[in-house]
């Protein structure tokens, strides 16, 4: 069974091999522990038994937050904000989109032009 975390971490050290290799190396970034699911509360029904709530989906949220350089990377799974998943990149300006293939493109092309820009200043 592949987690969706894992998944997850899969799916942004692929951006960085793709985009950010010149850049950025993944051996380099920092990744936030997991938070964990709350445990739900069994219910008593009307006979005075314990009712089994529903349980959320796996032990830990399936969001990962990445630092590298300036950058802060959080990719949030489709459980955590359907249908698609969610992108955030920040730093000096905020970036957001669906996680799918033209935000990672949109994102790696904004950090490259926002390197080049940082390069010419210095």
């Amino acid at each position: 069974m592949i987690r969706a975390r894992a998944a997850l971490l899969r799916q942004a050290q692929d951006f960085f091999q793709r985009h950010l290799l010149d850049l950025y190396r993944w051996e380099t970034v920092s990744i936030a522990p997991p938070d964990k699911n709350a445990q739900p509360v069994p219910e008593i029904n009307s006979r005075g038994r314990k009712r089994r709530p529903e349980r959320p989906e796996g032990k830990y949220h399936a969001i990962v937050e990445i630092e590298f350089g300036i950058w802060g990377l959080t990719v949030e799974g489709p459980n955590e904000r359907p249908p698609l998943g969610w992108l955030t990149l920040s730093a000096h300006e905020k970036l957001e989109g669906p996680l799918d293939a033209a935000t990672w493109q949109r994102f790696g092309e904004h950090i490259k032009k926002t390197h080049e820009e940082m390069n010419y200043v210095a």
